[in-house]
């Protein structure tokens, strides 16, 4: 139970900072309190990729959705 609250905690952080700051693990441990292999061996055991790749996945999404429904400059 105690991981599926911390594993959503740090997928909120990074959902609620994602255009604002560039994340890093660093941060999350910060955030989290827990070390860095143990936030990555809970992040690819419960969601199958790395943390670095859903960052990576989550900012692609961002900016096709942007780019789709916006007429912000691709610059």
């Amino acid at each position: 139970m105690l991981k599926l609250i911390t594993l959503n905690a740090i997928i909120e952080y990074i959902e609620n900072n994602l255009e604002n700051i560039q994340i890093n693990t660093k941060q999350l441990v910060d955030y989290s309190g827990f070390s860095r292999r143990y936030i990555q061996l809970l992040f690819k055991e419960h969601v199958g990729i790395s943390i670095g790749k859903y960052i990576q996945l989550r900012r692609a999404s961002r900016a096709a959705v942007l780019l789709k429904l916006t007429n912000i400059p691709l610059a």
